[in-house]
């Protein structure tokens, strides 16, 4: 069995999120692992297990943590952010969130459920928590404008800063501080919330807004800079 292989993890281990798969014409689970299966599967697999976490800022509606998971084969480091906004339901315990997500992913580096987004990391969408899929689903298929914006408030070419978009097809790193700035202010102007990017990202990416690479950010740029009349068509 292969250490990235979902086949590690119990069945209590896994969330379902349904969502909607153009390509197939059909309904489809996508699995996300627990950070407790992780840790389980972490500690049966290795000797020698440390984990290690670092707070890089918290200033009470934002936090992010860096893990640095130590094992067999190494160190592994991965960064968490949780937000008052985002993960309104356990406001009171982002910091603690972040903790879990920034584990959760340094352990995925570290192999285990390497394929898999981790569930921590889509805890806040609406069935997020559903462990059978059965609860109807993301509801975002395609980006669609909500609401009209002023045109003010539109981003103009003069606007774009002009690396942000700008990134090598094979990057694979975390986007940009700059990229998600400026993702953030083109859903923004279509009417977009967070929660309905972070569904969409989910649904084509298999992770949410925060935690693409920079690859998967400049073609998510380029679908929100899209004419209103192309992305409908």
């Amino acid at each position: 069995m292969q250490q990235g292989s979902l086949q590690q993890f119990r069945q209590d281990e896994i969330v379902n999120m349904s969502h909607y798969d153009k390509s197939v014409g059909a309904k489809i689970n996508t699995p996300f692992p627990k950070i407790g299966g992780r840790l389980r599967i972490a500690h049966e697999i290795n000797d020698q297990l440390s984990i290690t976490t670092k707070i890089i800022s918290y200033d009470g509606s934002v936090a992010v943590v860096q893990a640095t998971a130590t094992s067999d084969k190494g160190s592994f480091s991965g960064v968490g952010m949780a937000s008052t906004e985002r993960d309104a339901k356990i406001a009171p315990a982002i910091l603690e969130l972040a903790e879990s997500r920034a584990i959760a992913r340094s352990l995925r580096f570290c192999g285990i459920g390497v394929e898999y987004c981790g569930a921590e990391e889509i805890s806040h969408l609406s069935n997020g928590d559903n462990g059978d899929g059965s609860n109807g689903g993301a509801k975002i298929h395609k980006l669609e404008t909500k609401q009209a914006v002023p045109p003010a408030q539109l981003p103009t070419p003069n606007s774009t800063p002009e690396p942000v978009n700008n990134i090598p097809d094979n990057s694979t790193a975390r986007l940009s501080s700059k990229q998600l700035v400026f993702i953030m202010r083109l859903a923004n102007a279509r009417g977009l919330t967070k929660k309905d990017l972070d569904i969409h990202c989910v649904n084509v990416f298999g992770v949410a807004t925060d935690f693409l690479s920079k690859k998967e950010a400049s073609s998510l740029i380029d679908e929100l800079n899209q004419p209103k009349e192309v992305q409908h068509a």
